[in-house]
Formats: structure tokens, sequence, C-alpha cells
């Protein structure tokens, strides 16, 4: 091969395979980003993102639903580009992440890391997170942004990495506080690099503070309100379920990389700590997290698994010569492609374990029910709307089991519901009544001393009228 070439797919080949992987995320990404908006993301839409100020949306921490730094975000995007599609935003948070994780390329290797790469950003997990208007997606960007401010600190100790270390991490727990674990599996992660005695090191003590700072620094100011939200209890009450459902989705999210012969003997001690964190998790506390929490350290387990692949590609390429490996490698990228394409696929098997792992409760990362097709809540509002022939002024009465906020966001007015502080006592005749599906209506008439008139039913509702006759 000509010298000249040589040089040019060395330039080039890293922005070639960057394009490829934006490309392939992409293709991805659009069967998600067209779906109604769900509970959490209503909510923050409709109670946090209108405020009319930061300040205000800051000493707004009422319920752990607003995230502070997200909503913060998400408010100036809506106000300033009010034309753009709403699940552009994390679209970008997310495009962003695999951007800052590329810049690994050179320890891990192109190819080897843009194959990790490829198997996260096809991932159920990544792409629902991908476009969900909720936290999760700026969290892991700033892990990432983070993780790149610790890796140059532990190199040189100088003072501007350690700046961006320290404010990644600030902003990280400034979206929820649940970013203390990814955060700490970032110290585990760059802590090799202290060496054996890395308990030795001054530096390794001001990498481990800035998280505990940061999260003083954010959260003194309402300290109360975090407080108030800590005491809620909010969770889940099964530590295994919890623990069950997130490695589950990450094991088949990454399993074209798992599965290939390691090289687990020569992993860092911290490095299999990251994949034990959520454990501690599961039984320490009063109930377990959310495993939406951790997603964040999906990312970092992605980098991981990168040097699976590179190992792989290093055993083909001793044994075989460099073409085996390059073959290898391309053989490994279309399995992961090809597997990252039917997981996405609306199948039996894929709702089946979405059932087993999470219920299609929102903490799924295989496919929750708002991500399904029969979740449509602004068609209900639609037909609603043609059955009352008003444009949104119909008294709608919901059920906390048919998505209240949802339905509200595509209504455009108020709709009543049952909220944590008080229960709706009665519904006057002809209320329209919105219940989920599988909720039985004679219970829901019981309980007001109505008559429910049958209207209409699609896959996520069933829709009732309130009837004196």
């Amino acid at each position: 091969m000509p010298c000249g070439s040589v040089v040019f797919l060395r330039r080039y080949a890293p922005l070639g395979l960057f394009a490829l992987l934006a490309l392939i995320f992409t293709l991805f990404v659009f069967g998600y980003a067209d779906r109604d908006l769900w509970f959490d993301e209503a909510l923050t839409v409709l109670n946090f993102a209108v405020m009319e100020s930061a300040r205000q949306i800051y000493h707004s921490y009422f319920i752990p639903n607003n995230q502070i730094l997200h909503t913060i975000f998400l408010s100036g995007y809506l106000k300033s580009f009010p034309g753009l599609p709403l699940r552009l935003l994390p679209m970008l948070c997310a495009f962003a992440t695999l951007m800052i994780l590329w810049q690994n390329r050179l320890k891990y290797g192109k190819l080897p890391l843009f194959i990790a790469l490829t198997a996260l950003a096809v991932s159920p997990g990544f792409l629902i997170y991908a476009t969900a208007l909720r936290g999760y997606m700026l969290c892991a960007m700033f892990t990432v942004l983070a993780l790149a401010g610790a890796e140059t600190f532990v190199r040189n100790g100088r003072i501007l990495p350690y700046l961006l270390w320290f404010f990644s991490c600030t902003a990280a727990l400034g979206v929820m506080p649940g970013s203390l674990a990814a955060l700490a599996a970032v110290v585990l992660y760059v802590m090799p690099g202290f060496g054996r005695k890395f308990y030795c090191s001054k530096n390794f003590y001001l990498l481990g503070a800035a998280p505990a700072a940061g999260f003083l620094l954010f959260y003194l100011p309402i300290w109360q309100q975090l407080a108030a939200n800590a005491r809620l209890g909010e969770g889940w009450h099964n530590g295994w379920e919890m623990l069950a459902a997130l490695y589950g989705a990450a094991g088949l999210s990454f399993i074209t990389l798992l599965v290939l012969p390691g090289r687990w003997r020569k992993v860092p001690w911290q490095h299999w700590l990251i994949w034990l964190l959520p454990v501690p998790a599961a039984f320490c506390f009063k109930v377990a997290p959310f495993p939406r929490v951790f997603f964040p350290l999906l990312v970092i387990w992605a980098l991981l698994l990168s040097g699976n692949v590179k190992h792989f590609m290093a055993v083909l390429c001793n044994k075989y010569g460099r073409k085996a490996a390059y073959a290898g490698g391309a053989v490994l990228f279309a399995v992961t492609l090809g597997w990252g394409y039917f997981a996405n696929m609306d199948t039996p098997l894929r709702r089946e374990i979405s059932a087993g792992l999470s219920r299609g409760g929102q903490d799924d990362y295989i496919m929750p029910h708002f991500v399904r097709p029969e979740f449509t809540p602004a068609e209900t509002i639609r037909s609603i709307h043609e059955f009352t022939g008003s444009d949104g002024s119909a008294e709608i009465f919901a059920t906390f089991a048919a998505d209240p906020w949802a339905l509200m966001f595509y209504h455009g007015n108020m709709i009543k519901f049952d909220g944590p502080r008080s229960r709706i006592n009665s519904l006057p005749h002809g209320t329209v009544v919105v219940s989920a599906v599988d909720e039985k209506i004679d219970d829901i008439a019981g309980r007001f001393g109505v008559r429910l008139v049958p209207v209409f039913e699609n896959g996520q509702h069933k829709v009732t009228v309130v009837s004196n006759e």
C-alpha cells in the first residue's frame, strides 16, 4: 500500500469510525424518538420546566422528580427553541456522551472501542434514556466528562483537569444525588493510575474529596428539602429484584462482549468493584434504589468491556496475524449490530424478558410500558375530544394507573386524579373516566357510587363516562 494511503487511513480512520457510530445511533434512536410523553416526563415539563427562573426550579425540590440541573437545562431548551422536538435535548446529550467516550480510543484501540460503543449505542436501555425527558442521560454525559478530567488529573496532577473533575461531579450530582455511585465508579476506574500504594498519594484524596464537596456545595442551601425527599423512602422494596433488573439488562445489552474469551485475570481489582457497586446499595438502605439510578454505570461498563474486545483481537493477532484480528473484529461488530437490531424489535421474547426482569415498569431497561406501541395517551385524548365534541374542556378523571400526567399534557387542561395528598371523592354526571386497560370498571363505579357507561378501549386505556340515567 502506498505510504500516502497509510497516512490517510491513520489520520481519518478515527473520524470515519465515529461517523459510522453516530450514524448507527441515529438510525436506531429514531425508533424511540417519536413516542408520547409518559408520567415522569409530563410531570417534569408541566410542574417544573415551566417555572420562570433557574432559581425557582432550584428551590422547588419538593419531590425527587425535579432533577434540578436537568430541569434547568430543559427549561432553557423549551424557552430558547420552542419549535424543536422535545426529545432532541436528551439525544444531543447521548451523542455528546458517545463523543467523549470516543476519546479513549488511544487506550483501547479504535476498533475495540468502536465495537463496545456500538453495543452501548444500540442497547434498548441507552436508546430509552437517550430519548427520555429525564436527567439520566445528562448525568451520564457529566459522568464521562468527570472521567476525562479524573484521568488527566491522575496523569499530570494539574489544576485544570481537577477543576473539570470537580465541576462535572457537582453537575452530575445536581442532576440527581444517586450520581454518587457513578462517580465512585470513576474513582475506582482511575485508581490503578496511582499505583499499588495509592493511599500514599495526596492526589488520590483530592480526587475522592471532590464528589463530597460538590454534593455539599449543591445541596446545602436546600438541605431540608433533600432530607424530606430522602424520608419518602422511594425505591424498590426487593434488593434482589433491583439487581436482577439492572444486571439482567446489562447482560443482554453487552452479551456479545461478555462471551468473549476474557482477560479477567489481568483486570485490576478496582475495576472488579465497579461491577459490584450496585450490590451494597441494594441491601444497605431501607429500600433499594431504583435501577434507573445506576444508568450512568452502563457507560462505564461499556468502557471496561472495550478491554475485553482489545484482548480478543490481540489473541487473534498473535495467533493468526493482523488480518485475522481485523476480520474477527468485523465479525464481532456485525454480530453486535445484529443483536442490537433483534433486541430492539417488538417480539414476544422481548416482552417476556421485560416482564420477568422488571414487570414492564419504568425501571425496565428492556421494554418498559411507555415505549410500547400501545402506549398512546395522545391518541386517547384525541378520541375523548372527538367523543365529547370539545376542544379540551371536557372534565376528565384518570386513575393513577392510567398515567394522568401524560393525559394532562395532551389534554391541555387539568385532569382530576388521586394525588399523594388528596383523593377525589365524587364524580359529577358526564365526567369522562380514563382507567388502565387492565383495571376493573366495576371497582371504580363502586367506589364513587355511579354508573359507568363504556365509550371505547384501546391498548392502554378504557374510557367510560359517568351517567345518572
